[in-house]
């Protein structure tokens, strides 16, 4: 029975086309299967080839994949695929995909340094803390750049003038922050 071009009423109350045979088919129809079952052992008293020395981490390239934190030589992250031992038997743990992914969590503190980003000056006074020049004094960062942690929030470290960052910095010390010279009274 061919289609036809207009729709029916309602359902039909039987299959218009008859199977293909006139009953069940009681086992597949299709070729057996090429390969013998699993063995339930080895089937040979050895390996045919002996181990390789080292495992590789990406069989595509032997070349680890990713960011990581490289501490013992620049203090930045890399992407070169030689990371330490611990790093590479770890990728999850310390691979990042992106150079700023791994800045952000490792070199959050140097984070410019980090990206290749050099830092310009803000034009502010900071707080020697890392007694780049001797004394309790604040600097002016277009003298001597502020550490990279200040400059990344500016609202905390630095100061438009040198007399505010004293007052906030080193207001037990204000004298010598200001560069103020007393000299004591005769007896």
């Amino acid at each position: 029975n061919a289609p036809t071009n207009v729709p029916t009423n309602a359902p039909t109350n039987a299959p218009t086309n008859a199977p293909t045979s006139p009953v069940p088919t009681q086992k597949p129809t299709t070729a057996a299967p090429t390969t013998p079952l699993p063995t339930h052992k080895p089937t040979t008293a050895a390996p045919t080839t002996p181990p390789t020395s080292k495992p590789t981490l990406d069989p595509a390239s032997n070349f680890v994949v990713g960011y990581y934190p490289d501490w013992e030589v620049d203090n930045i992250c890399k992407n070169d695929g030689a990371p330490p031992p611990y790093m590479a038997n770890n990728q999850v743990g310390w691979m990042l995909s992106s150079l700023e992914e791994c800045c952000t969590k490792y070199f959050s503190w140097k984070l410019n340094a980090c990206m290749g980003i050099t830092a310009t000056p803000l034009g502010m006074y900071y707080p020697n803390w890392q007694q780049q020049v001797q004394g309790n004094i604040c600097l002016f960062d277009e003298d001597v750049m502020a550490p990279e942690y200040m400059m990344l929030n500016p609202a905390l470290y630095m100061h438009s003038t040198k007399e505010s960052c004293c007052t906030k910095f080193y207001n037990w010390d204000y004298n010598t922050c200001m560069g103020i010279v007393t000299t004591p009274a005769p007896p």
